[in-house]
């Protein structure tokens, strides 16, 4: 988890947020993922 969950909700947050992802679908449940660039 990029995102570093600290509660259980923040895991199903990121959990459901890829899935809404991979399926097309646009979600605020947290921001893209830049590849890692500072």
């Amino acid at each position: 988890f990029y995102s570093r969950p600290q509660t259980l909700q923040d895991a199903v947050d990121h959990v459901a947020g890829k899935v809404m992802s991979a399926l097309g679908f646009a979600h605020d449940l947290f921001p893209p993922w830049d590849g890692g660039r500072a």
